[in-house]
């Protein structure tokens, strides 16, 4: 009943957050569409300057040698960054995501009670979210699929099944909280056995680095999810998901709101800002 309160708190909280910044999401929307009409500024639709300018630093950093040096490659990536340009972007950016999704796995709860979606950040550690593993306890029992999925072929690949560790690694922010603490960030970490059921090693899936620099995507940019909905083979949601907003006012919580379709056992996902191929967040 308490993992049950502390779902719904974490599911209220992130209700009351969006409706607390609907406005300006609405607001980013409508400025999104002037832009890409020539009629606003990028810094009219991305509030945070800092923010704008990490991005097309990042943007521009291989594509100095161009004529016009700076000049001609700040505006084309304004152009690529809010698709008023041919939606081009390096081939290379297929197997910087191909193998990021290879790090994403199916979690599964004792006697499949619940089913998550979570991925690797460093060897033998795996993210996913509180609400999903919401303390040691029932971590002790879960596993993790990793590899299932349909191959190139189409054909159904049942993966490889690694228990999670917790008894070696399990954080989460909530277990510091006192009892009339809300905490809002709903993530946790636990360690994953090095070598499945099966006997293959954790290390064949590599795993996604995390980058806390500034600058992977602004807001009305494109971005992807990669996830396993209702426990079934990982998907991943290409069209019409825009980062809609990053909250950073010193007394908001660190959210990112995004347009996505998920289902049930999505929590947990890998989000990436399609632009840069960079993790921006856990769904």
């Amino acid at each position: 009943m308490a993992d049950i309160q502390a779902n719904w708190t974490t599911a209220r909280s992130a209700a009351a957050e969006y409706k607390r910044f609907a406005a300006e999401i609405d607001c980013i929307r409508r400025n999104a569409k002037l832009f890409r009409q020539g009629l606003l500024a990028l810094d009219s639709v991305a509030p945070d300057p800092e923010r704008v300018q990490a991005r097309l630093d990042r943007e521009t950093a291989h594509e100095m040698w161009l004529p016009g040096g700076r000049a001609t490659a700040f505006a084309r990536a304004q152009e690529r960054m809010m698709g008023t340009q041919l939606d081009l972007q390096e081939a290379c950016l297929l197997d910087k995501l191909a193998k990021f999704a290879k790090a994403v796995g199916r979690v599964v709860l004792p006697g499949q009670q619940g089913l998550g979606t979570g991925w690797l950040i460093g060897e033998g550690l795996l993210l996913t979210n509180h609400h999903v593993l919401p303390n040691a306890a029932l971590a002790q029992g879960s596993y993790v699929t990793m590899g299932y999925e349909r191959n190139a072929e189409g054909k159904p690949q049942s993966g490889q099944t690694f228990a999670l560790r917790p008894d070696l690694f399990y954080l989460t922010p909530h277990e510091t909280a006192t009892a009339d603490e809300t905490v809002e960030l709903d993530f946790a970490v636990v360690a994953v056995e090095s070598q499945s059921q099966e006997g293959k090693p954790l290390s064949t899936y590599g795993y996604v680095t995390l980058d806390g620099t500034t600058g992977k995507v602004i807001e009305s940019e494109n971005c992807l999810v990669i996830q396993h909905p209702r426990g079934d083979y990982k998907k991943v949601t290409l069209r019409d998901i825009r980062l809609l907003l990053v909250t950073n006012q010193p007394d908001a919580d660190k959210h990112i709101f995004y347009e996505s379709d998920t289902l049930e056992g999505s929590s947990g996902g890998l989000v990436i800002g399609l632009g840069t191929g960079e993790a921006i967040g856990l769904h």
